[in-house]
């Protein structure tokens, strides 16, 4: 019985680990009051949702944000304020459109611009449609 049940914990230590492994490490930023509020703006002011669509998918005008495919960068936190802050040109972009910079009119603050990287990056995670 003993033995049983040994087997059975150190086979449940082993694959707790590898589970681990699928997910993306969540950076200390994405929080779930970041996600919330980069959601809000995600579908606000910004304008995101014009390019990337309701639930992130991508649309003709932009890529799809909620899968592991990253045409600029890993896709990792730091990758995606870099591309809020300083926006991909026309040039760079999959569609021919540019992205702007710090959102529609540029008005994001350093905050914002936390807050929607947060979300995005959880779009992997969670069903982007909340």
């Amino acid at each position: 019985m003993r033995l049983h049940l040994l087997v059975s914990v150190l086979a449940l230590t082993i694959a707790a680990p590898a589970a681990a492994q699928d997910a993306p490490r969540r950076p200390a930023q994405v929080t779930a009051a970041a996600i919330d509020r980069g959601r809000t703006l995600f579908h606000g002011i910004p304008n995101c949702t014009a390019c990337h669509g309701q639930a992130g998918r991508g649309t003709q005008n932009g890529p799809n944000l909620a899968d592991d495919e990253w045409l600029r960068g890993r896709g990792t936190f730091e990758d995606l304020v870099e591309r809020v802050v300083h926006g991909v040109s026309g040039r760079e972009s999959s569609t021919g459109g540019a992205m702007p910079v710090r959102g529609m009119w540029g008005d994001l603050t350093d905050e914002d611009v936390t807050a929607l990287a947060a979300y995005v990056w959880s779009l992997r995670l969670e069903p982007p449609d909340r």
